[in-house]
């Protein structure tokens, strides 16, 4: 009898008065913990998309991240000017950022990338008359109707709407820093990231400045032949 009485005595101790759990051992609330893709640009419109994934599912969205935003109306002269070439030279490789799906910075180039579903009309060069040709079997290729003519309109403008992503924090609105932009910061040299360990820059260095000032607004004034 007695042990029987130690026994329960131990188990309500265990248990707490109830009999039931005690509060200790009871699941606390979920915490979201929200992770977003980068800012996704169309080439269409100045808006911006992204998407955002609770890893903790906790099926609410109490501090969910903004899916959208507006892209920063920066330049479009200085970028083709000034940025273009700089960011052509170095980072439109194909099988660095010259591609259409994969990668947040999309950007188009003569020999490298070139945008699907348009035509591309070939004159004089190899061809007695004017022939249409698919845009995307440019990808890669200098031929003269991949290389004599400029970029399509829409190539650069898909181009500048990815670079101009790049310009927007965290909650939709654009940096107060640009120094912080992924687009200066993934390529510079102590920004914090591998970048496949390519570092093109340095804080300071004249590429350096020319994106900043554009990602600060900068304004050119005036058109120029970039021969992209």
């Amino acid at each position: 009898m007695l042990r029987a009485a130690l026994c329960a005595a131990l188990v309500l101790a265990a248990c707490g008065d109830d009999g039931g759990k005690t509060s200790k051992d009871a699941p606390g609330p979920c915490v979201e913990a929200w992770v977003c893709s980068s800012w996704v640009t169309n080439g269409t419109n100045n808006n911006a998309t992204r998407t955002c994934t609770d890893m903790n599912a906790c099926g609410t969205t109490a501090g969910k991240p903004v899916e959208t935003a507006t892209l920063p109306a920066l330049d479009p002269e200085f970028y083709e000017c000034e940025v273009e070439p700089i960011v052509i030279e170095g980072c439109s490789m194909l099988a660095c950022h010259g591609t259409e799906t994969g990668r947040a910075y999309k950007l188009y180039a003569r020999g490298r990338l070139r945008i699907t579903g348009q035509i591309i009309t070939e004159t004089g060069c190899l061809v007695p008359q004017p022939t249409d040709y698919p845009s995307e079997s440019c990808t890669g290729d200098i031929e003269c109707k991949c290389w004599a003519k400029p970029l399509l309109d829409i190539e650069r403008q898909h181009s500048f709407d990815s670079a101009r992503g790049f310009a927007l924090g965290d909650d939709g609105m654009p940096l107060t820093d640009m120094t912080q932009s992924q687009l200066l910061r993934q390529p510079q040299a102590g920004g914090g990231y591998a970048h496949a360990g390519i570092q093109w820059w340095s804080a300071g260095d004249a590429q350096y400045n020319k994106i900043k000032m554009w990602l600060d607004g900068a304004q050119r004034g005036s058109a120029c032949n970039s021969m992209n």
